[in-house]
């Protein structure tokens, strides 16, 4: 969708949500890759909630794909 205008809230507002994917898919993969204390890790699992869910259990290939790997 093209606007007509510049809307920086909106601009840094999605910026922000995609940051926190791509750091979110960043952990994910760390964690499956199994780097990390199981206790590091038991504690990390528990900041995938709601749509982060997905990251641990789709296909890692397409996790490191949203990480830019």
């Amino acid at each position: 969708m093209r606007r007509a205008y510049k809307d920086n809230t909106s601009d840094t507002a999605i910026d922000s949500v995609n940051k926190e994917w791509r750091d979110m898919a960043k952990l994910a993969v760390y964690i499956r890759e199994g780097r990390g204390k199981p206790s590091w890790v038991e504690e990390q699992e528990k900041k995938f909630t709601g749509i982060f869910k997905r990251l641990l259990d789709d296909p890692i290939e397409e996790v490191m794909k949203e990480t830019g790997r």
